[in-house]
């Protein structure tokens, strides 16, 4: 069985325009895209964590179950 990440992520911040240059395909990239800039003196780009897990709120309170009607009346007694 193989035990290997998935993806490694090399990103670095470009020190001239300070986007995130990240690696393509394993090889690390020697200029920035964007600006042409070295990166070989580049530092790591901080890792972003991921955003807080907001626990779900608690269902509505369902309304009260209406009133039954009133019992229907007594028979009367019967005739003798």
């Amino acid at each position: 069985m193989c035990f290997r990440p998935t993806s490694v992520d090399a990103s670095v911040v470009c020190p001239g325009c300070g986007k995130k240059v990240s690696s393509l395909g394993g090889i690390t990239l020697t200029a920035c895209p964007f600006c042409k800039a070295d990166l070989k003196d580049a530092q790591p780009a901080p890792d972003i964590a991921a955003p807080p897990v907001i626990p779900p709120a608690p269902p509505a309170q369902a309304p009260a179950a209406p009133k039954a009607p009133p019992s229907a009346p007594k028979a009367p007694p019967p005739l003798s």
